[in-house]
């Protein structure tokens, strides 16, 4: 019970409440409290370390998760989250060895093994961020596995094999918006107009932002549909007023359609 919580538990609590209210700042200030008084708590150097990732001060987070792990030198999380800050710092070689040794320690842990696949990316290695995937894949087949595998993929140019594993990300997780959406990006640039816009239509029905009602006007337009395109283009401008890439295909194809009935 609430009345029976420690005086760290409920300061803790605190910063907790105020996360999930998206008062990261406070959330923040909160753990810091909490670190004045408790220096050595380890669930408030990892929540803080946290959302000072979030917020984009890696430095400061690498400072408590450098306290942390001397503190708890074989903690996943932290190794997780200095493996993350090292690797936004450009440190690829220490954020390896953080993911490492998390791996080691948890192998299913995805978080870790996508950390890496994403380092070896940077190094320029994409096939070893792909059998990262694929590691990660065969201890737990999850559609975010999938899609990450898919990614690296179609960087490589494995155009297929990465359709393929959209296609599984959306059997694993018909709702996975990112799936239909990528996989609708490839199909466009392979130039499988009709398949991408139906992909769209999917991202459309999880998700109606302007992004996808943009992209799905450019593949209809590509394949010869400047009415539906016409349609999708105006609904972005509705969501995203400013955005300039739907301003110019609206008059793109406004330009068209006019040519289109001056000539019939």
């Amino acid at each position: 019970m609430a009345g029976n919580d420690s005086p760290l538990e409920e300061q803790i609590e605190v910063a907790r409440r105020k996360h999930e209210a998206g008062d990261t700042a406070g959330a923040i200030d909160a753990c810091s409290g909490v670190l004045a008084s408790f220096p050595d708590s380890i669930e408030a150097l990892n929540w803080r370390a946290y959302l000072l990732q979030k917020v984009g001060r890696t430095l400061d987070s690498l400072q408590d998760l450098d306290k942390a792990i001397s503190l708890a030198p074989r903690h996943v999380d932290f190794r997780v989250l200095r493996g993350n800050a090292l690797s936004a710092k450009g440190d690829l070689e220490g954020a390896l060895a953080d993911y490492s040794l998390a791996i080691e320690l948890e192998p299913s842990n995805e978080e870790a093994r996508f950390g890496r696949a994403l380092v070896r990316s940077k190094q320029g290695n994409l096939a070893s961020a792909i059998e990262e995937c694929s590691q990660a894949i065969r201890v737990k087949p999850t559609a975010v596995a999938y899609l990450h595998r898919g990614c690296y993929r179609e960087r490589s140019g494995e155009w297929e094999g990465a359709i393929l594993d959209y296609d599984e990300a959306i059997r694993i997780d018909p709702l996975y918006h990112d799936a239909w959406f990528n996989r609708g990006m490839l199909k466009a640039r392979r130039d499988r107009f009709s398949h991408a816009a139906t992909d769209f239509t999917e991202a459309i029905r999880i998700s109606p932002v302007a992004t996808n009602y943009l992209y799905r006007a450019m593949v209809l337009e590509d394949s010869g549909d400047p009415r539906g395109a016409h349609h999708d283009f105006i609904q972005a401008l509705r969501l995203d007023p400013e955005n300039k890439e739907a301003q110019a295909g609206r008059d793109r194809v406004e330009l068209k359609l006019r040519n289109h009935f001056e000539e019939s």
